[in-house]
């Protein structure tokens, strides 16, 4: 189940509205791009990006946003309808287990980093303490 490229331009077109918003208030009150990013805490090439609707903004960097910009985080989604926007669902996930279990998808599949973690805790688990004498000449 893949995103469609209708999918992804309609969230293009969201994280653009809310880009657009941001760079019309920043602009609004004057301040440069680096000023800005400096003042909200982040890279200017993330506000770049952001203002290019490239970039998806977490509710900290709006909350960073607003302060830096002295308005309400209202005021940057105001009036932004996400419409047919997909919005997402992760997928779920079991966690990696001890003791040879292995993390999958719904679907069965497992993920690469998660059996490695499972992997890296079981070898922890199946060594023998070190002795007090093996400790010493270390």
């Amino acid at each position: 189940m893949g995103e469609t490229v209708a999918d992804g331009e309609k969230r293009d077109a969201l994280l653009a509205a809310v880009g657009r918003r941001v760079r019309d208030l920043r602009e609004a009150r004057k301040v440069s791009p680096s000023a800005f990013a400096r003042a909200a805490g982040i890279s200017q090439q993330y506000l770049w990006r952001l203002e290019d609707g490239q970039q998806n903004a977490n509710l900290k960097t709006l909350a960073r946003l607003a302060l830096a910009l002295d308005v309400p985080i209202t005021a940057l989604v105001e009036g932004i309808e996400p419409g047919d926007a997909p919005l997402g669902r992760r997928p779920y996930r079991r966690r990696a287990t001890v003791g040879g279990g292995t993390a999958t998808s719904p679907e069965g599949e497992g993920t690469g980093s998660e059996n490695a973690t499972a992997r890296a805790r079981a070898s922890r688990t199946a060594r023998p303490p070190r002795s007090a004498k093996a400790r010493d000449t270390r």
